[in-house]
Formats: structure tokens, C-alpha cells, sequence
């Protein structure tokens, strides 16, 4: 395996061996079949109702304002990956002036659910968990799983895009796509060019090379000792003729 993604330039050998901008592509990917079109649309309009409940609860402390929805589920694409939306949120007026008492009203509301992580206050801020608890339910489905807080990172993009939620229209709204977010100049130049995945076609079948493998000490790296379950008498041979370039 190692070999391959060395022949194949997932992995490379300067000063040292690393990950090559190829091989972060496939670590980057969804290992997971995409979805059909009717599913995801089904699951983003049970979202679209978490945010009409959020935005009508008065005991939440923030506002859905707008939901900008992008990717392939907005070209009608017959599988998706994932459901690509940009959140616009904001802390409710009456709160927005006064943290402390959005605090105090926070710790009465939290005990109605049950699973309040015990590190909120490390790993979540209580504001965020309980947006996220109505929005994204106990557990957040997978296809939800890229949803951005924010619209930078579509503004960068500068992909696009169609508003389908605005709460000063009164929530689901149809509008057109446009070519890009209103505050998007076109694709930032600090962001990387969309990745392609590299060509994974099977290779016919050949003797392993096996250089790379000597040179290794055995301090939990590849080595032939690793390869060979210990330092046999086969083991010696490998390191010997590898290093000399007759494997």
C-alpha cells in the first residue's frame, strides 16, 4: 500500500516522506455514497422547519436571518454529497445589549434537555448548543454535517448560490440563483483551486520495489523488521540487498 501511494504521488520523499497535496485530496474526501436528490430535499425542508421553530421560540436566544443554499443539491443534481448551506444567525435584540442576562436565562432553559454535554462550557458555548440543539436536533445528520456558520467562506467562493430563507420575508423565500453572493467580488485568491481527485484506476499487478522500506530504525516506523514480523535471518537479506540496490 505504502508503495503504491508512492508510485501513484499520494505520498512524497523529500526530507522525509509526507502526504502530497494529492493524497490530501483522498484524505479529504467523503468516503460515503452520495444520496439521492429526493432524500436530501427532504431532510433540507426539515431543516428549513428547525428554523422556523427556532426563529418562533421565544425562549431562544438567537435568530436564523438568512439560510443561502449552494452545491449540488442547488444545480438538481441526481446524487449529492452533502447539502451545502451558508447560516446567517444573530443574537436576538433583547440580548444583544445584555450577555449576563442571556447567561442567567440560558442556565434556567438548558436542564429541559437531557443532553447537555457536561464540558459545554469548554468545548460549546451554552448560546451556540441550544441554537444548535433545535436547528441540528440530538444529533446532526450527516448530510449537515458541511453546514457554514456564516457566509466568508461563500463570499470567498464566490460560487453560486440562492437565498431560499429570510426571516424579514417571513422565512422560505424562492429566489433565483445568482453567480454569486451579493458581498462575493469572485473567488478569493488566497482560496485553493477546486481539488480534483486523482486517477485511482487498478494498475496491472507487479513485484514490490521495496526500497523505500530500507534505512528505517525500527522506532514504530515502516521497516523490514515491521515487514517481517522481526529481525529473521529474511529480514537481514531484505535490508542488505535494498540498501545496495538489488531488490
Amino acid at each position: 500500500m505504502f508503495e503504491e501511494c508512492l508510485d501513484r504521488g499520494l505520498i512524497v520523499s523529500e526530507d522525509g516522506f509526507e502526504v502530497s497535496e494529492k493524497g490530501m485530496t483522498i484524505a479529504r474526501a467523503k468516503a460515503k455514497r452520495r444520496t439521492p436528490l429526493a432524500q436530501a430535499l427532504t431532510l433540507l425542508d426539515d431543516f428549513l422547519t428547525r428554523a422556523d421553530a427556532l426563529n418562533r421560540d421565544p425562549d431562544a436566544v438567537q435568530y436564523v436571518e438568512r439560510i443561502w443554499l449552494f452545491g449540488s443539491v442547488m444545480h438538481g443534481k441526481a446524487a449529492v454529497g452533502d447539502i451545502d448551506l451558508a447560516l446567517e444567525t444573530a443574537r436576538r435584540p433583547e440580548y444583544c445589549d445584555d450577555y449576563m442576562g442571556m447567561t442567567r436565562h440560558l442556565e434556567r432553559i438548558l436542564p429541559r434537555y437531557g443532553d447537555v454535554p457536561a464540558a459545554r462550557n469548554v468545548l460549546w458555548s451554552a448560546e451556540a448548543w441550544v441554537t444548535e440543539r433545535v436547528l441540528y436536533g440530538a444529533r446532526r445528520h450527516a448530510l449537515l454535517a458541511g453546514v457554514q456558520n456564516g457566509v466568508s467562506d461563500l463570499i470567498a467562493l464566490g460560487v453560486p448560490c440562492r437565498l431560499i430563507y429570510d426571516r424579514a420575508r417571513g422565512g422560505r423565500v424562492d429566489d433565483p440563483i445568482i453567480p454569486r453572493h451579493p458581498c462575493s467580488n469572485g473567488r478569493d485568491a488566497d482560496m485553493a483551486p477546486p481539488a480534483q481527485m486523482p486517477d485511482l484506476t487498478p494498475r496491472d499487478i507487479r513485484p514490490m520495489d521495496g526500497r523505500w522500506a530500507a534505512g528505517f530504525a525500527d522506532y514504530g516506523i515502516v521497516s523490514p523488521s515491521c515487514i517481517f514480523r522481526g529481525w529473521t535471518d529474511e529480514t537481514t537479506s531484505f535490508s542488505r540487498t535494498t540498501r545496495t540496490g538489488c531488490a
